[in-house]
């Protein structure tokens, strides 16, 4: 994109910046593969406060409704745009994601968005802009009754995929939860951790609402609580008192649930591929007082010294339970990647097999909604490896929370559980054990 400046004439700006900015990162997340947290850390520090938080919200929503604004913006065009107009159509999404759910005036949305037409690579483009802008706002409601749907907010081979596994009025509301912005959940390790109000949710996790800036919360530099989802950290919750037990997690990376293993009395041993993000892990279990022995390695081929009590394989998958917090994964993944990670995910599950001691758990996660990598995965794994055996979860939950089980015993957590709370990230768990 150009550098915009002052109309020499007028001497005033003639785009706005903010609003520049936005379009850039919609254009490098939806058009360069880019990653939504990576573009927002490298384009916002630059901007004022104000600035920064209107464009990580206009950024975000317009990512997140994409397929909506994208469908609206085709039903709007009299001709279509071409490839090479790829700047100009991210200004008309972001142009129509403040008409339709940032509700910025109307006048506003327009203006803004047709000067940035007109002084942007095609400016011969600002009339239609413009047409198609006020056409948007006179047709709202024709235009939302036929593309606010959750079919359109997902690309086609995804929606069907949850149609498939989950039938169409559960993936409906699996994809209306994550058009909303997540709470804060924090996972405490003292009592009272948080001077702020909170609410209590089930396994002793705290949520809260309208947070702030999260290093200025009460508590984080003295490590009583950790930011982690409620979905995230219940696999270690489900493994209970770890006084005097080995653990080895496998993927480690960020490090949330190293630091919960540590903190249930594990000895652990953390191994991600990445040097940087286990730098990341060393800093958090720093702050939150936590003794972890490191590795920087693939874990396919990785070996223990020794077998361990507890083997925790947060697997790497498509992330398709956490697109309310990444909504660039909808628009990035694709059925290669699902086949790709698939076959990442049965590789580790079977070389993490054998660092579990006999009578051991291995504790399987994914914070994927595809059965293919939660419960088929672990259909697929057992029918080739006599020597373990399933371990039914229902007996470490709560009678309130047995609604979350598979019928296998597994645990399916879906986006829209807590709905009332501010719903959770979807997530699939599985624990098995090696036969003595």
């Amino acid at each position: 994109m150009p550098e915009y400046k002052s109309n020499p004439e007028s001497g005033r700006p003639t785009t706005d910046i903010p609003r520049l900015t936005a379009v850039r990162m919609v254009q490098q997340v939806l058009y360069k593969q880019r990653a939504l947290d990576h573009s927002i850390t490298t384009a916002l520090p630059d901007l004022e406060e104000r600035d920064r938080r209107f464009v990580q919200m206009l950024t975000l929503t317009t990512v997140r409704y994409y397929g909506v604004l994208s469908a609206m913006l085709d039903d709007l065009l009299q001709t279509p745009l071409l490839p090479a107009q790829v700047q100009t159509r991210c200004m008309l999404l972001c142009g129509l994601a403040q008409l339709f759910y940032l509700k910025t005036d109307a006048y506003a949305a327009v203006d803004t968005t047709v000067n940035m037409v007109k002084e942007g690579a095609h400016p011969r483009l600002a009339n239609m802009a413009n047409a198609v802008l006020r056409r948007a706002d006179r047709e709202r409601g024709r235009l939302l009754a036929t593309y606010d749907q959750p079919r359109y907010l997902l690309p086609e081979w995804l929606w069907q995929q949850l149609v498939d596994a989950y039938g169409a009025q559960q993936a409906q509301a699996i994809v209306r939860a994550q058009t909303g912005v997540p709470p804060l959940d924090l996972t405490p390790f003292v009592a009272n951790c948080t001077a702020m109000p909170y609410t209590t949710l089930p396994m002793q996790q705290l949520r809260l609402y309208d947070a702030g800036q999260i290093e200025a919360l009460p508590g984080f530099d003295g490590g009583s609580w950790q930011v982690q989802d409620w979905a995230a950290a219940l696999p270690v919750k489900l493994l209970g008192d770890m006084a005097g037990q080995t653990a080895i997690d496998a993927c480690a990376a960020p490090g949330g649930k190293t630091v919960q293993l540590a903190k249930a009395g594990a000895e652990v041993t953390a191994i991600d591929i990445q040097e940087k993000r286990l730098q990341r892990l060393r800093d958090n279990a720093r702050r939150l007082h936590c003794q972890v022995e490191t590795v920087v390695a693939d874990a396919r081929h990785y070996k223990p010294e020794q077998p361990v009590d507890v083997v925790l394989l947060d697997a790497p998958c498509t992330a398709t339970g956490i697109i309310r917090r990444h909504p660039d994964v909808a628009w990035q993944k694709t059925p290669d990647d699902v086949r790709r990670l698939v076959k990442v995910q049965a590789d580790l599950l079977a070389h993490c097999a054998a660092w579990v001691k006999p009578g051991g758990l291995l504790m399987y996660s994914a914070c994927s909604l595809l059965p293919v990598e939660g419960e088929q995965q672990i259909q697929a794994f057992l029918s080739t490896n006599s020597g373990f055996t399933r371990v039914s979860l229902a007996d470490r939950l709560p009678e309130d929370l047995q609604y979350i089980l598979t019928e296998h015993g597994d645990v399916r957590l879906l986006p829209c559980y807590f709905n009332d709370l501010g719903g959770m990230d979807g997530f699939f768990i599985a624990c098995l054990q090696r036969n003595r």
